[in-house]
């Protein structure tokens, strides 16, 4: 993969024993798509990777996003967390182009960090993942203010 430089789209599904993304240089990639690849460590692998405009995981064993990711801060605009594990860092108001956020069945995803506000391109945030749908419920939940100035706000499927 070290000399497919130009690739732009990277899905990757069901790899059951892929255990690291390659270590090169992939700054046209704009779309990764990770799902059911329980042994895939993104915290180890994926240097090299920046510009991204998507990324998704997907059954993942995730607790953090990959520090890499931080290198499409100026560039992501879509970001979809299934069925992981995991925090969102308290420096992701750095995600200043993040237009679309997408978080289904995210268990220990409890809280937004204080930063969110920040994110003044979000433009829709759709969320279906206990207990965080519930601080996000219009005028009362304990995060409403972090998101209160986002146009579409999606929980369980129903705009709020």
């Amino acid at each position: 993969m070290g000399s497919l430089t130009n690739l732009r789209t990277l899905v990757i599904s069901k790899c059951q024993n892929l255990e690291s993304l390659p270590s090169c240089n992939m700054t046209k990639m704009e779309t990764l798509d990770i799902s059911d690849c329980p042994k895939l460590d993104l915290m180890g692998s994926g240097e090299g990777i920046r510009g991204l405009r998507f990324f998704g995981i997907e059954n993942s064993s995730l607790k953090a996003l990959p520090h890499w990711l931080q290198e499409s801060g100026n560039t992501l605009q879509g970001l979809r967390l299934e069925n992981t594990f995991l925090q969102l860092p308290d420096r992701f108001q750095n995600f200043t182009m993040l237009r679309k956020l997408k978080i289904i069945d995210c268990p220990d995803l409890v809280t937004f960090p204080e930063g969110m506000h920040c994110l003044t391109a979000l433009r829709e945030l759709d969320i279906s993942s206990d207990p965080l749908a519930e601080r996000c419920r219009r005028e009362e939940g304990e995060d409403w203010y972090k998101i209160a100035h986002v146009p579409k706000i999606i929980l369980y499927g129903r705009i709020i």
